[in-house]
C-alpha cells in the first residue's frame, strides 16, 4: 500500500508529450509556486521558473506562464496575501456581505425590529419584528428586541411600551420636579 502512494506520487508529478518527431516523452510537472519555461525533450529535462510578484501557481502544473493574483474588490478587504504558491483570498469588509458577485451593505432592521442574526462577511443580517413586550429602542439600525422594563416601587406607567420603545414610568415626584420635559428626554426613567 506505501510503494503504491509513493508510486501515484510520482506519476502526479510527470506527464507524457509527443515531441514533433512523434517520439514519445515523461517530462516532470513544475513545483507549486513555478510555472514551465520549456517542457522537457529527449535530451533536455523541463525547465521551471519561480514565479514573479503577484503571479503564482498552486499545484503541480506545466503551465507556460503563471495565473496572475486577484485584486480585491470594491468594499472587500484582503484575508490572506498572494504569494506565488496561491491566490490572494479577499472578504467583504465589516458592514458588508457576499451576495450575486459583489460585496452588499448588511441589511439595517427597521424601527421597532431587532437583529434575529448578526451579519457575517458571508451572510446578511436577518431581521424580526418584536414580539409582544419587547421593544428595539433607538434610531433604525441593528438593535436587538428587548422585553420592556417593569414599573418599580411607586413608580407609574406613563406611557406603555410599544415595539420601538420601552414602558416609560415616572413617580409622582419626578413628574412634578422634572416636568414634561422628562417624558420627551429618556425612554426610561
Amino acid at each position: 500500500l506505501i510503494f503504491l502512494s509513493l508510486l501515484l506520487s510520482v506519476e502526479s508529478r510527470t506527464y507524457q508529450r509527443t515531441l514533433p518527431s512523434g517520439a514519445k516523452v515523461v517530462c516532470d510537472f513544475c513545483p507549486p509556486g513555478d510555472y514551465q519555461r520549456s517542457p522537457c525533450t529527449l535530451t533536455r529535462p523541463t525547465e521551471c521558473r519561480q514565479c514573479r510578484d503577484g503571479f503564482y501557481t498552486e499545484f503541480w502544473n506545466y503551465v507556460p506562464e503563471c495565473l496572475p493574483c486577484d485584486p480585491c474588490e470594491v468594499n472587500q478587504e484582503e484575508k490572506r496575501p498572494c504569494t506565488r504558491f496561491h491566490n490572494r483570498v479577499c472578504q467583504c469588509k465589516p458592514g458588508y456581505f457576499w451576495h450575486s458577485h459583489y460585496c452588499k451593505k448588511h441589511t439595517v432592521c427597521s424601527l421597532g425590529e431587532g437583529v434575529k442574526t448578526e451579519g457575517t462577511p458571508s451572510k446578511d443580517t436577518v431581521c424580526e419584528p418584536c414580539a409582544n413586550g419587547h421593544y428595539a429602542a433607538g434610531p433604525e439600525g441593528n438593535k436587538r428586541c428587548t422585553p420592556y422594563t417593569a414599573c418599580k416601587g411607586q413608580e407609574k406607567p406613563v406611557i406603555s411600551g410599544t415595539n420601538w420603545h420601552d414602558n416609560i414610568c415616572v413617580t409622582c415626584d419626578n413628574f412634578t420636579t422634572q416636568g414634561i420635559y422628562f417624558l420627551c428626554s429618556s425612554s426610561k426613567p
